[in-house]
């Protein structure tokens, strides 16, 4: 090995807005391949707090940071303030070109808006996570291909997603950290053209960041009857449960105990990093395969002809099945050899009480593991680290999100670039702020004033102060403002005098 490199490295940063604990044990390749090895870390988006956290997480002693500036001249950055986001929405998509990502929270709403927009005229598909991976795979690539102009996604579509002429990003729901934001809004533009990140927000959403807090950290009481509730549910007395592992529905389990979904999920969180339990909401999301017998030995099978026609697919649209798992599709096997999904189904169960293969079907069931026995619930300590540190971050990353969408006083790229800890010493020009900034500063034409300026001046040039006094009716400041309004147009010329500037006609 001569070199060991860290992909999406916020990860591994306890203060990274997508923390993830397995990150933590890379550093322990650094034993195992030897300290000479280099490591290198990337990522697109950590604050300077992260930065440093990252270094000492991996262990690098005389770490050097290679940086670019968060700011992409490329990209506009405007928020819309609107009671309707759809109508506000489907304007957007109309007053641009090119492909485009709406970025929604929930599963729910990417298949409402993509079936609004569709229904309005637009080519749209919804994408996230609890889609068949095939499904993705087909929408994703209609979308990449220019067939479908407009994806409504969750924050599951993006990764490794490098489509240069994405013109637009349009966000209908607040993220929950400026970093989702960078790095979601930043799929605009990679081509180097002038694209779009717009954000959509009303007057309920800073309740929403609020809340979100509150359902991601409950209150403490809430977090341990979630923990005892759930050893009940379980059947583990005091005492007992350790080190099993069991099938955790959870979704009969908030039902049974009528416990609000959220929170109750952010709880079983909670309870895992702190050590109480292992909860794991999603252990597979696709059917995995492993062949348990030599390529050798698959001469001697005797088989029907359904179950040949799924093994022969299988080893033909996959590699690397004699070696370790491989995730696999039950629909693209059927639509491959010709035969339903039940009957792959059923064939793959055959080989695997054949012993020619292990296969582990797709499974939604969340996994509880108890790691140590179950404790009175008066014990169920929460640490620091765990608990509060990690809501006060949380809290930080939600208030800047609010000032970002919400201040409309200072320009969105030096709010986004204050974050990550730059200094700009110029505002953007191009964000709604600037943009509305400068149409208040333009001054507004005024005809009345215009022509007495013009009429006065063609007796003669004038100075600024002389000018002022011959014109009744107007402040100074205003007079100032049309002489400079009827400079840029070349209606007159300003010369520098002594005194006072000399205000004449142009020369014909």
């Amino acid at each position: 090995v001569s070199l060991i490199v860290v992909d999406e490295a916020h990860c591994i940063s306890q203060w990274g807005y997508d923390f993830r604990p397995d990150y933590l044990r890379i550093a322990a390749l650094r034993d195992i391949v030897g300290r000479h090895v280099p490591v290198l870390a990337l990522t697109a988006s950590a604050t300077p707090e992260v930065v440093t956290d990252i270094m000492a997480r991996l262990e690098m002693k005389d770490g050097r940071v290679f940086a670019r500036s968060f700011q992409r001249d490329n990209l506009s950055y405007i928020v819309r303030n609107t009671d309707s986001k759809e109508q506000t929405l489907r304007r957007v998509l109309e007053a641009t070109s090119g492909t485009a990502i709406v970025y929604v929270r929930s599963r729910r709403r990417t298949v409402e808006l993509a079936r609004m927009l569709a229904e309005a005229g637009f080519s749209a598909e919804a994408y996230h996570a609890g889609l068949d991976p095939d499904i993705k795979a087909e929408r994703q690539d209609r979308w990449k291909d220019g067939s479908t102009r407009v994806i409504v996604a969750t924050n599951a579509f993006g990764m490794g997603i490098d489509k240069p002429d994405v013109r637009t990003v349009v966000h209908v729901d607040l993220p929950s950290s400026l970093e989702e934001y960078y790095q979601e809004a930043g799929r605009a533009g990679r081509d180097g053209l002038e694209s779009m990140a717009v954000t959509l927000v009303n007057s309920h959403d800073k309740a929403t960041l609020t809340r979100r807090l509150n359902e991601a950290f409950p209150d403490k009481d809430f977090i341990a009857d979630v923990y005892e509730k759930a050893c009940v549910f379980l059947g583990i007395a005091v005492g007992d449960g350790y080190d099993r592992v069991m099938e955790f529905p959870f979704d009969t389990f908030v039902k049974r105990f009528s416990l609000p979904p959220v929170p109750t999920d952010s709880a079983l969180h909670i309870l895992s990093r702190a050590g109480w339990l292992d909860y794991e909401a999603d252990p597979s999301s696709t059917s995995r395969v492993m062949f348990t017998i030599t390529r050798e030995e698959m001469y001697n099978l005797t088989l029907d002809e359904t179950t040949e026609s799924v093994l022969e697919s299988l080893m033909r649209l996959y590699t690397g099945l004699f070696a370790d798992y491989v995730n696999i599709s039950e629909q693209r096997l059927g639509i491959h050899s010709s035969l339903s999904t039940t009957q792959v189904y059923e064939s793959l169960l055959l080989l695997s009480r054949m012993k020619v293969l292990h296969y582990i079907p797709r499974s939604s069931t969340p996994v509880m593991h108890i790691p140590t026995a179950r404790e009175e619930t008066r014990h169920v300590i929460l640490p620091t680290e765990v608990y509060e540190k990690r809501r006060d971050r949380m809290a930080a990353r939600l208030d800047a999100v609010r000032r970002f969408a919400f201040d409309s006083t200072v320009c969105r790229v030096t709010s986004l670039l204050r974050y990550f800890g730059e200094t700009p010493s110029d505002d953007c020009g191009k964000c709604d702020v600037c943009r509305s900034r400068h149409r208040t500063e333009t001054p507004q034409a005024d005809p009345a004033l215009d022509n007495a300026i013009l009429s006065i001046l063609r007796n003669g040039p004038q100075t600024l102060d002389a000018l002022s006094a011959a014109i009744g009716g107007r402040t100074p400041s205003q007079v100032v403002a049309a002489v400079r309004r009827l400079a840029r147009s070349e209606h007159l010329s300003v010369t520098a005098t002594p005194g006072s500037p000399t205000i004449s006609l142009p020369d014909k």
